[in-house]
């Protein structure tokens, strides 16, 4: 902008010697490759190089304000006034020893380049009271900046104490979450266990006092095998919640998948006079744990199997969903119950008389691991819907960019 002016101004007031232009080009081209470097790398940049750079470029400003001022050759240039740049980055900045220190070399230059000009040719007196009005300007602007930029210091002071705070109390309420789930767990898990022991105890107790009530041993075997059945179905659900593997990945077709689902459970929905119909794009693929998938749908199948009442449909489906693919499970039966919507994917949370309320959890967990999650999409009288989302499969064009990276 400067050298423009310049060069516009040219035939009136002369051209200023090509040194002039030369400084101007050289710190134009500096500047440019600072903010470069710092747009692209200001986080990996350390404070301390941060510092220096602060120092560097503070007094180069000064150096540069003052070089123009002296090789611009035109009277009344008051290049000075560029001293404002450097006083602003020192208020905020410096501490006021390095303010003082700026603004006072600013003042200097200011009232030095009236001066310096007085030693050869005749200076008006109005050319002193316009360089000590810039010299005043110069020291409003460092003592308001460095006021805002106090401010500003103080605030980001108390912004980072209450940042750490609800960070400690983020952590110990998350911790505090945690051990109340643990204690939730682990109460489900005892209300769970204690009823087939209960019946084992009690069974046992009465077949040990005999007499006319107790039981015969055909009876109590039988007692006792379901309810250690029992106990060892809840074991093994269980454990699967807790130890849910890392998915092994590979592309997938989703309409064998869902078709494979549909064929594993016809002989449970012919029970109960139900269909399972499965709507699919042809060609639909996603990149899964085809074994842990199939667990997902096995669980919200039979689900909705169990739900439907007899003679409906269980309708299967998949389709595309944004960036992802949605697996929709639907059937007709009756909707979730309100207070228990929001717990549904909790462990030992079931709607069903019997069961573990284990299945949707898990469910749940695999889901997560494969970056999506199990959602209850509608749960209206008549219509149920849970949904598997989950991340697509790259376009062709896609993996070949991919590949070649």
């Amino acid at each position: 902008g400067i050298a423009l002016v310049h060069v516009l101004f040219a035939p009136v007031l002369g051209r200023p010697p090509r040194v002039f232009f030369f400084v101007l080009l050289a710190r134009c081209l500096m500047q440019t490759v600072e903010l470069i470097l710092l747009q692209r790398s200001a986080e990996a940049i350390p404070e301390r190089t941060i510092r220096v750079y602060a120092h560097v470029s503070i007094w180069l400003n000064v150096g540069f304000a003052l070089l123009l001022s002296r090789l611009s050759g035109i009277q009344d240039s008051h290049y000075s006034v560029l001293m404002l740049i450097p006083v602003i980055a020192a208020a905020f900045r410096y501490r006021t020893p390095g303010i003082v220190l700026v603004v006072s070399a600013a003042v200097t230059a200011t009232l030095y380049e009236v001066w310096s000009k007085g030693r050869t040719e005749s200076v008006p007196p109005s050319e002193y009271f316009e360089a000590a009005g810039v010299a005043l300007i110069h020291v409003v602007v460092g003592l308001v900046v460095a006021y805002l930029a106090s401010q500003v210091r103080s605030e980001q002071l108390t912004a980072e104490r209450s940042l750490a705070e609800l960070k400690r109390t983020r952590d110990r309420l998350v911790e505090e979450e945690k051990l109340a789930a643990v204690g939730r767990l682990a109460g489900a898990i005892a209300h769970e266990v204690r009823n087939p022991v209960a019946m084992i105890v009690s069974s046992l107790a009465l077949a040990r006092r005999g007499g006319a009530g107790a039981l015969p041993r055909e009876e109590l075997d039988t007692i006792l095998e379901t309810e250690a059945a029992r106990l060892e179905r809840l074991t093994t659900d269980f454990l699967s919640y807790a130890r849910t593997k890392p998915p092994e990945r590979a592309p997938c077709d989703l309409s064998s998948t869902l078709n494979y689902i549909a064929d594993v459970t016809q002989a449970r929905s012919s029970e109960k006079g139900i269909r399972v119909v499965v709507d699919v794009t042809e060609g639909l693929s996603a990149s899964l744990d085809e074994f842990q998938i199939h667990q997902v749908l096995l669980n919200l199948v039979l689900n909705a199997i169990d739900a439907a009442p007899t003679g409906s449909t269980v309708l299967l489906g998949a389709a595309l969903r944004g960036a992802g693919v949605a697996i929709t499970v639907e059937n007709a039966g009756g909707p979730v119950p309100n207070d228990q919507r929001a717990r549904i994917f909790e462990p030992f949370v079931t709607t069903k008389a019997t069961g573990s309320g284990l299945g949707l959890a898990i469910a749940q967990r695999i889901a997560h691991a494969h970056g999506g999650e199990v959602a209850l999409e509608v749960n209206e009288p008549g219509c149920v819907r849970f949904a598997l989302l989950l991340p697509g499969m790259p376009r062709e064009g896609e993996r070949v960019a991919a590949a070649a990276r």
